[in-house]
This record gives C-alpha cells, sequence and structure tokens, in this order.
C-alpha cells in the first residue's frame, strides 16, 4: 500500500466515523443505514485518489472580491477535500408538518409508510436518486429522538453535517415558484438559517417537488436577478456568505441579526440553532427556557472572543440571578455597528455576574419625563469634553432616583481603545447606561430602548487619565 493511500484511508475513516451523520437511507430502496455501511460503500472508491491528486487539489485557490484565497491550508485538508467529494449524500431542508413524519422505528420496522409525511420523504428521496446519490438524510427519520445522547450529538453536529453534504435539497411546500418563495416559512424559522448557509450546493424545490430553477446548483452568483440575489435581499445575507460562509466567533451583530426575526417550536432552539454558525459548544438542556439557553450561548461565546461587539445590544436584559447585563435573545442586537475592538481581559462572566472593565464618567441628570421614558443627560467626558444625550428608559422607576437621594448617574464606554499613550475614546463610542447608589456598592446597568452611541467626533482618539477606568460587576 502506497503512502498517499494510507493518508488517505487514514482521513476516510476518520471522516466517516466523526463528520457525517450517524444514520444515512439507502437509496433508492429507503432502508435506514449506519456510518459502517457508508463506510463499506465508499471505501473502493478511496483507491482512485492518487499523490498526484492530493498535489494538484493543494494548489487550487479561489478569486472572491478581486483576492485570492489558498483553498487548503496544509496537505491534510487537501486529502479531506479529496475524500469528501468520494463521500456524498444528500440532505434535506424543509419544514415539519404538525403531525404524520414518519421516524427511523417506522423506517426499521416498514410501518407507517404512507401520509403527507411519508410521501416527502419519498419525494426528496427520489430526487436524491435522481442526482445519483446512494445516500440521503432527514431528520425526521435519521435520529433516534429517544436517545437523549444521540439527539445531543445530532444537534450539536447539524451545521457539519449540512456543511458535508454533496448537495441540500430544499422542500418550499408554501412556495409555487421562485416569485413568491421568500413567503414560505422556510424563511422565518431558526434552524433553516444554518441549513441556508451551511451548505456548499443547494437545490430549491416548490411545493408539488418542481426545481424553481433550471441549474443544477441555486447556490451560484448569477447576478441581480438570481435566486441568490432574491434570497439575499430578503435575508440580509451577503452573497458572499450564502456562498462561502465561515463559521466562527466573528462579525456577531451581523449574524445574530440574521436570526433576530426567526422564530423556532422550542425557545432553547433559538440559541441551540445558532452553535454551528459561532463554532462555539454547548450543552443541550431542553427545558431550561429561551433567555437561559441563550444567555449560556453568550457565555461560550464571552470565552472565546474579545470583540466588544458581543457587548453592543438594547432592550431589557434576560432575566436572571446572578447578572442583569446579559441580552435574552439574537432580537437585541438589531442595533448600528460601531465597530467593536478585541482587547484583552476586557470582561468575562463569572459567579457574581458580567466583570467588565468601563470607561466611566459622570453624567448630570437635567431633565426625565415620565411619560415617554426619555432622560435628558450631560456627560462629562474626562473633563474635557461635554456631550448631552437624550435615552429612553425602559424602567420608568428609575427615572425617580435623583442625585439628591444619593443616586447618581454614569456612562460606561466599553470600547475605549488600549493604546500605548494610554486609553483613548474611541471614534464612535458604545456605552452603557449606570447608576451607583450611595447606599451599596452595587453599580446597575439601566435598560435602554436603543443602544449609546457616543457622539465622539470631537473627543475622537482623545486621552484620558487611566482613574476613569472602573472593573465592575453588571
Amino acid at each position: 500500500m502506497s503512502e498517499a493511500l494510507e493518508e488517505v484511508l487514514e482521513e476516510f475513516t476518520r471522516y466517516v466515523n466523526n463528520d457525517i451523520p450517524l444514520h444515512l437511507i439507502s437509496l433508492p430502496e429507503i432502508r435506514l443505514v449506519g456510518r459502517s455501511a457508508v463506510e463499506q460503500h465508499f471505501r473502493p472508491r478511496m483507491d482512485g485518489i492518487t499523490s498526484d491528486m492530493v498535489d494538484q487539489e493543494r494548489i487550487k485557490v479561489r478569486i472572491e472580491q478581486d483576492f485570492t484565497y489558498p483553498v487548503h491550508s496544509d496537505r491534510r485538508s487537501a486529502v479531506r477535500a479529496l475524500v469528501e467529494e468520494k463521500v456524498q449524500y444528500a440532505i434535506l431542508s424543509h419544514r415539519w408538518l404538525k403531525e404524520g413524519e414518519p421516524s427511523g422505528k417506522d423506517l426499521h420496522k416498514q410501518q407507517n409508510l404512507s401520509g403527507r409525511g411519508y410521501d416527502k420523504l419519498q419525494s426528496f428521496c427520489e430526487v436524491a436518486a435522481s442526482k445519483e446519490m446512494k445516500f440521503a438524510w432527514s431528520d425526521t427519520c435519521c435520529i433516534d429522538k429517544s436517545s437523549s445522547a444521540e439527539l445531543d450529538e445530532s444537534i450539536r453536529s447539524m451545521f457539519r453535517w449540512y456543511r458535508n453534504s454533496a448537495l441540500c435539497i430544499v422542500h418550499l411546500a408554501q412556495s409555487a415558484s421562485a416569485g413568491d418563495m421568500t413567503r414560505d416559512e422556510w424563511f422565518a424559522r431558526g434552524w433553516t438559517l444554518q441549513e441556508l448557509i451551511a451548505p456548499k450546493k443547494m437545490k430549491f424545490y416548490n411545493k408539488d417537488w418542481e426545481p424553481l430553477t433550471k441549474f443544477d446548483n441555486d447556490k451560484v452568483d448569477g447576478g441581480g436577478g438570481s435566486i441568490l440575489s432574491v434570497i439575499s435581499n430578503h435575508t440580509g445575507i451577503k452573497i458572499r456568505n450564502l456562498l462561502h460562509f465561515d463559521p466562527g466567533p466573528f462579525f456577531l451583530i451581523e449574524r445574530m441579526a440574521w436570526a433576530a426575526k426567526r422564530k423556532t417550536t422550542r425557545d432553547e432552539d433559538i440559541a441551540y440553532s445558532l452553535t454551528g454558525i459561532f463554532n462555539v459548544g454547548l450543552q443541550i438542556a431542553y427545558g431550561e427556557g429561551g433567555q437561559r439557553a441563550f444567555v449560556r450561548l453568550i457565555e461560550a461565546l464571552m470565552q472565546v472572543t474579545s470583540d466588544t461587539d458581543i457587548l453592543h445590544w438594547a432592550g431589557k436584559a434576560a432575566e436572571l440571578p446572578h447578572s442583569h447585563a446579559l441580552p435574552p435573545s439574537p432580537a437585541a442586537y438589531v442595533v448600528r455597528s460601531i465597530g467593536g475592538s478585541r482587547p484583552r481581559d476586557r470582561f468575562a462572566m463569572t459567579s457574581s455576574g458580567l466583570r467588565i472593565k468601563l470607561a466611566v464618567f459622570p453624567s448630570r441628570l437635567e431633565s426625565t419625563d415620565e411619560e415617554t421614558g426619555i432622560a435628558t443627560l450631560a456627560c462629562d467626558i474626562a473633563g474635557r469634553h461635554k456631550v448631552t444625550l437624550k435615552v429612553k428608559v425602559l424602567e420608568r422607576d428609575a427615572l425617580k432616583m435623583h442625585p439628591d437621594d444619593g443616586y447618581d448617574w454614569l456612562i460606561g464606554v466599553f470600547n475605549y481603545i488600549d493604546s500605548p499613550a494610554g486609553p483613548k475614546i474611541a471614534p464612535t463610542s458604545g456605552c452603557y447606561l449606570m447608576m451607583s447608589s450611595s447606599l451599596s456598592t452595587e453599580w446597575i446597568k439601566l435598560p435602554t430602548e436603543e443602544v449609546i452611541i457616543f457622539p465622539a467626533s470631537e473627543a475622537s482618539d482623545m486621552v484620558f487619565d487611566e482613574k476613569y477606568l472602573r472593573t465592575v460587576y453588571l
């Protein structure tokens, strides 16, 4: 056995046992099989991968927006790509029926194989087989939901399974043509977000299983009139992300906005469906509630990124016993981006709440309107710059708390810049409205309807004294 083949077989075994679904449907007989059957079927194809093919794969590049990118970072990546090209399966993206979807148990026992749910599965399998696929996957019958361990692994792996598919077949059950496709509920659901951006190749079908375009792959940039352009305009996802999405804990505000208006049947799935997009691990715990699940997602992100954009959100905080400074859902991030910074050790979650180092500046409460909730504040930025802010406070009782009663109103800037000359104001600063009391050592972050963006045109790049930096727990 050649050294190249040994390398290929090692990667093939690893890939099949880790990066494809646990169960697949064997075609055309529509029979449920495990990974071993897939491995046995594709093993002979590995013999055709030569060392020359690996070398040719390594020099591939991708041109995007006039920039040239290497497709592979190393030899193993090239070998993996060749293995992945041989190990092919189709994957279904759809909306579940309220009842009647066939389960894995139904396929094993060959029972309940009729009705709308089975008709959909059968149509999917027929389309997949017509594309010369020997295996297919559907979340209705290829996950043993009676096994909590398998359900947990499947949810954690879902993005990767869609990414590794040779073809994602999308069934739009409410659409007749490309003209009405964006009105389909498929575009409003939480899980279908990753099913849209993860696959490399997609094909859309209408309610009668007729293709919406004449192309083999609908994930191609065909210009302003293409189906991809329509999807981009409707979802707000740029075409380059639809074509070449890179999962990871970055572009937080942009990616949260994609999910902001989407709905899930289970509240917790709002968070779980984003783990693959941000490439973070999260234990599945149905019953914890949507807010708690989303907060755990934010905590997981804080462990892997120092991007201050994660702090840039608006509205009321999640209801937690240990903190009142974390967002309850992706909708909190529908805000104007200010361009985050990535300082070291600026923030972290602790058992005492969000520990964060802020540039804290005193503010004088000039007036309040309890009917509208608007507070007018005069802010003193390091004794060198005056700013007047009008802020809509969502907790109206806070408007009754005045300095005469021992309450101080403060502005806490979270994205100031660390520089050799000292901390300085960013070109556009993101702020928290805070309050402290002479009766307590606690600091309170007040919820505001919109994010507070510090108009720092005159103070931009202004270096200020480190005495204004405070580490607080919120």
